[in-house]
């Protein structure tokens, strides 16, 4: 009688464990930011001018804009594939980052709200985008195993990425180069999504 690999060696396997490094980078890098600006934007936003509740609804706003951004990247997935529509939604992600950081230094608080919105879309949608790749990279028998370790990391991600933030806070970082900093998770996470190499009838 054959046995089945278990879970973890098929994860570590030769086929899969480039696959298994890719996403856990891309989560790691993605989570790490969305969870940064969860925690510290409130205070940025506070100390640039805006109001306390201004900042905690903004905060807000990002998780209620992850909705329509996961109906949309489910929806453009349907014409042009996961891989490459996750990977492009990054991308928007990262210069979306990049204007976040100057409309909160211009005080442009209409731009701020709208490129919130943006954020939440692409960053916080992304997640849920990360899933549904995972769920192609693994076979059956491993992709519970497997997206659990992936979450895993992802986790860590949401510990190291708000104490990198906090430290560069508290060495005098401008906002406009913090927010330049946190973009550079973001594409490094869509070079990850778009190096996995699916299998040929996820693909």
């Amino acid at each position: 009688e054959l046995r089945r690999p278990s879970p973890m060696r098929t994860i570590f396997s030769v086929d899969n464990r480039r696959n298994s490094t890719l996403m856990w980078i891309a989560m790691f890098a993605n989570v790490s930011v969305a969870f940064a600006v969860l925690q510290w934007l409130p205070t940025i936003l506070n100390r640039t001018g805006f109001a306390l509740e201004s900042a905690n609804a903004l905060v807000a706003l990002m998780w209620a804009s992850a909705v329509p951004g996961i109906v949309l990247l489910l929806y453009l997935t349907k014409w042009f594939g996961l891989q490459r529509v996750l990977g492009s939604v990054l991308c928007i992600g990262s210069l979306i980052t990049c204007g976040l950081g100057a409309s909160i230094v211009l005080s442009g608080s209409e731009a701020v709200w709208l490129l919130m919105i943006g954020f939440g879309a692409t960053i916080a949608g992304a997640q849920v985008g990360f899933y549904s790749l995972l769920a192609s990279v693994y076979p059956g028998s491993s992709r519970v195993t497997g997206i659990g370790w992936a979450q895993g990391v992802g986790r860590l991600g949401a510990i190291i990425g708000p104490s990198a933030i906090g430290i560069l806070l508290s060495t005098g970082t401008s906002i406009l180069t913090l927010f330049f900093y946190l973009a550079i998770p973001v594409v490094i996470s869509a070079i990850a999504v778009w190096n996995v190499r699916l299998p040929r009838l996820a693909a």
